[in-house]
């Protein structure tokens, strides 16, 4: 029986694909294994797919880890790979890896086994996020390798939303999906306002982003000429928050966006034109403009960079009045 187990990121087999693309101009056969496990069979046992490790720990641990797993209530995480990097590995060997952008979304998960079992070298503070490619002791085939890998390297995005547990080296445990139940996920404890209660509201769960800008310190609210509200909207059936939120910035500002952090969530009792009495469920995120690929739907829609501080008394919601003045009291001290 393996001595150890390892928790890693289960990606569906199109986001795989968009690593066996890049991987098809290598003509050898590559593996993922690390030296000093079993040497002599390195090729046979590299059975895990291509991931990120998120944890490893003692067998015995299994159990505990399996009950911290099931907990665990979070989006879809999505993770932009941005370079073919080599770094050195085990027994004067050296791994070609696929390198990302820096993302709190999996270091917050990882941050949850590690807080669990600190002594295992698993922080999320200064450990390498990577996807492994090819382990090998001959630096020059490593070097050559990432010289045809880099040629026509476009950044990208992959996405998970399933971890698997697996005995290392050997056979899958068990999988686990993170993804919440559509019914069950949307339950807040923060209420701003008042509820009428002679009022039959329908409940509308939404995500929202407060855009980010890391040179002046300004964030990204939008305008329609009227009001001023942050961009985001109602989150659809079957749907996960962070799909909805990237669903909605393309469709209100054209971009989609990158590192992506949970910010705060608050409900509130309102009442829009066209649609009634609501019960707004509001999952706000911190979030940075990556890149433009289409023009908007909301043509009406306006992005305006502003100080937080000169639009206090001026959002469109109560709620987003409240989530304004929670930012400026984390970020404008």
């Amino acid at each position: 029986m393996s001595k150890r187990i390892t928790l890693i990121s289960f990606m569906n087999q199109s986001e795989i694909n968009k690593i066996n693309n890049l991987m098809s101009v290598v003509k050898e056969k590559t593996c993922k294994v690390p030296f000093g496990i079993n040497d002599k069979k390195r090729y046979e046992i590299d059975n895990l797919p291509y991931h990120f490790t998120i944890f490893a720990t003692d067998k015995q641990n299994q159990n505990n880890l399996i009950k911290i797993v099931e907990k665990i209530n979070i989006d879809k995480i999505q993770v932009k790979i941005n370079d073919v990097k080599i770094m050195k590995a085990k027994n004067d060997s050296h791994c070609l890896y696929l390198s990302i952008e820096n993302n709190e979304q999996i270091k917050n998960l990882q941050r949850i086994f590690y807080n669990e079992f600190p002594k295992e070298h698993y922080n999320p503070e200064n450990f390498t996020f990577h996807i492994t490619l090819h382990i090998d002791n001959n630096y020059e085939k490593i070097l050559e390798l990432q010289k045809e890998l880099k040629k026509n390297f476009k950044p990208f995005y992959v996405y998970f939303d399933t971890l698997a547990l697996f005995d290392y080296p050997g056979d899958m445990i068990e999988k686990f999906n993170l993804k919440r139940n559509y019914k069950d996920s949307f339950k807040i404890k923060k209420y701003v306002g008042n509820k009428n209660i002679d009022i039959n509201y329908r409940k509308r769960p939404g995500a929202y982003a407060i855009i980010t800008r890391k040179e002046d310190n300004k964030i990204g609210i939008a305008t329609d000429g009227y009001d001023y509200f942050y961009l985001g909207g109602g989150i659809e059936e079957n749907e996960t928050k962070i799909d909805a939120l990237n669903r909605e910035l393309i469709e209100e500002s054209g971009y989609t966006i990158k590192n992506i952090r949970k910010f705060d969530e608050v409900g509130s009792y309102i009442y829009a034109d066209e649609k009634g009495y609501l019960e707004v469920l509001a999952y706000v995120y911190l979030a940075e403009f990556d890149t433009k690929i289409t023009e908007p739907i909301e043509k009406d829609y306006k992005v305006l960079w502003v100080n937080p501080n000169d639009y206090t008394g001026k959002m469109c919601k109560e709620w987003q009045e409240y989530i304004l003045k929670e930012y400026i009291s984390k970020y404008y001290k």
